[in-house]
């Protein structure tokens, strides 16, 4: 049995009452994930899955949900890079926060992302499946320290902007979904979520037929044909 791994952004949006105190980045950065113990927040910490409620992250949030509703949660993982906390477990309970990503800032973005570990943990966790899906915004591409060589195994999909794929490294297992601005307007979606209806169409033909997988693992350009009516 193949098996997939989906590596999506946080979201500044939360899942979480106006009231809720949130840490000062001073506090995340010293304490890091352990800061959601500390009982002036603790009350308001949810599963990371559940916290985020950008549209994006809803889209496949509840994409993910159904494929482990069909299959398991075996068969598929969810991966969410946070600013905050790195790479974090879709389950991982994490607190409200207002850490972000730099939008115009690449150095920052690689600089934050080397010290959450996100580079080595994304090399860690990928050579575990057999198809990984990376769902992600520009900022969230240079947290990954791109461009730089990337293991060679497995089958790694990047769904993002048409106008950075300098930073998708050219490898025979990469494969690049044009998935920007250009394309949001040529279909006439929201720049915010055109991944995440392109991840929920494919998430609905992997439930729909399971060997979808297979053949888009050993065949990535398939993935274009079922998403032809939008690209």
């Amino acid at each position: 049995m193949k098996r997939l791994l989906v590596i999506s952004a946080c979201s500044g949006k939360k899942n979480a009452p106006p009231h809720a105190p949130m840490p000062s980045p001073k506090e995340i950065e010293t304490l890091g994930i352990r800061i959601v113990n500390d009982e002036r927040f603790s009350k308001f910490k949810k599963k990371a899955i559940d916290m985020y409620a950008g549209l994006e992250h809803l889209k496949i949030s509840q994409s993910m949900k159904k494929i482990w509703q069909t299959y398991g949660y075996n068969f598929a993982e969810l991966r969410i890079i946070s600013a905050a906390f790195g790479m974090l477990k879709w389950n991982d309970e994490i607190i409200p926060y207002n850490v972000k990503f730099n939008e115009k800032c690449a150095s920052y973005n690689r600089t934050l992302g080397i010290k959450l570990s996100i580079p080595h943990d994304f090399d860690c966790i990928v050579t575990e499946y057999d198809i990984v899906f990376v769902i992600l915004g520009i900022p969230y591409l240079y947290s990954l320290n791109l461009p730089r060589k990337l293991p060679l195994s497995p089958t790694i999909v990047f769904f993002s902007s048409e106008k950075y794929t300098n930073l998708i490294p050219h490898q025979k297992n990469i494969f690049h979904i044009p998935a920007g601005s250009s394309l949001a307007k040529k279909t006439g979606k929201s720049p915010r979520t055109i991944k995440g209806i392109l991840f929920e169409r494919i998430a609905h033909e992997i439930i729909k037929e399971k060997n979808f997988l297979d053949l888009i693992t050993s065949k990535p350009t398939a993935i274009l044909t079922l998403l032809e009516d939008f690209l």
